[in-house]
């Protein structure tokens, strides 16, 4: 799921994007966002605090975060990286 994308498919209709964006993030498991380069947004940030407010797992591709902030982030260097760290951490609530 992409949320940029879906801000596109919804005409760009801020209110309907962020109510597709709930939708999803609702029923995920993690959610790997990515904090490096240009693609940095309000939104994502906002789409993460979503996640953890839903006690979803979040893996971070970024820079280190020096942010006290992001204390209950897992913040990896790739997508890969984020990639393994998301399929832990399902796993391991799984388990739970």
């Amino acid at each position: 799921y992409c949320p940029g994308r879906a801000f596109l498919l919804q005409a760009g209709d801020p209110a309907r994007t962020d109510s597709a964006n709930r939708a999803v993030l609702a029923v995920a498991d993690a959610v790997l966002a990515k904090l490096d380069g240009p693609g940095k947004a309000l939104g994502t940030c906002r789409e993460i605090e979503l996640a953890r407010s839903l006690g979803k797992a979040v893996v971070v591709v970024s820079e280190p975060l020096e942010s006290l902030l992001a204390y209950d982030l897992v913040v990896v260097a790739s997508l890969e990286e984020a990639w393994q760290a998301a399929l832990h951490a399902t796993k391991a609530k799984r388990k739970l």
